[in-house]
C-alpha cells in the first residue's frame, strides 16, 4: 500500500505492526534453540520508526507543540537519571537526546539474573567529542523495557495525532 505521507504513515505503521507483533508472538524461554524472536533487538528497531524518524522529520516548533510532561507518556521523569545543564525534563529534551543515543548507537543493555535484558540506557554527548563512552555523557536515560515500549508507542500516538491535525486542509 502506498503511502500517501511518509512522515505519518511510517509511523503509525511501525505502531500497527508492533502490535501486530504482540499479538502473534509467543517465546518459549525455555528452549534458547526455538526462539527466534528478540524482543529487546525489535524494540531498539521499533524506537527507529517510533522516536528517531519522527524527530528527524519535524523540526523543533512541531515537537514543542507535543504535551511536555512525561508523565502523559506513562514514564515518571526519573527516567532521566542526567541532563545537559540547566535543560528542563521535557518532552522535546527527553526525546532529542534519545533521538542522538540511538542514532549514534549509545545504548546500554542491562540484565537481570537470568540474562534476560529488563533495562536500556540510553546516552548523549557533546558532538566534538572523539569515542564517546558513558562517562562523557552530558544526558543519561534510563527506561525499564517496558517503560520504553510504552513511551515510544505514546510518544509515536501524539505524534501521529499532531500530523494528521497538520494534514487536515483547512475548511472554507
Amino acid at each position: 500500500m502506498l503511502y500517501k505521507n511518509f512522515e505519518h504513515d511510517f509511523v503509525e505503521r511501525t505502531i500497527n505492526n508492533l502490535k501486530w507483533i504482540d499479538t502473534k508472538n509467543s517465546i518459549d524461554k525455555t528452549n534458547k534453540d526455538s526462539t527466534i524472536f528478540y524482543e529487546f533487538t525489535n524494540l531498539i528497531n521499533q524506537c527507529l520508526g517510533l522516536i528517531l524518524l519522527p524527530s528527524q522529520f519535524s523540526n523543533d516548533a512541531f515537537l514543542k507543540c507535543f504535551p511536555q510532561e512525561l508523565k502523559i507518556y506513562e514514564v515518571d521523569d526519573s527516567i532521566v537519571k542526567k541532563l545537559k545543564s540547566d535543560e528542563p525534563k521535557i518532552l522535546s529534551n527527553v526525546l532529542r537526546h534519545i533521538r542522538n543515543g540511538i542514532a549514534h548507537g549509545h545504548i546500554q543493555q542491562v540484565i537481570d539474573g537470568s540474562d534476560d535484558i529488563t533495562d536500556v540506557k540510553i546516552w548523549d554527548v557533546d558532538q566534538n567529542i572523539e569515542n564517546p563512552t558513558e562517562k562523557d555523557a552530558h544526558t543519561i536515560i534510563e527506561f525499564r523495557v517496558e517503560e520504553l515500549k510504552l513511551f515510544a508507542i505514546n510518544v509515536a500516538k501524539e505524534y501521529c495525532k499532531l500530523k494528521k491535525e497538520e494534514l487536515v486542509p483547512p475548511a472554507n
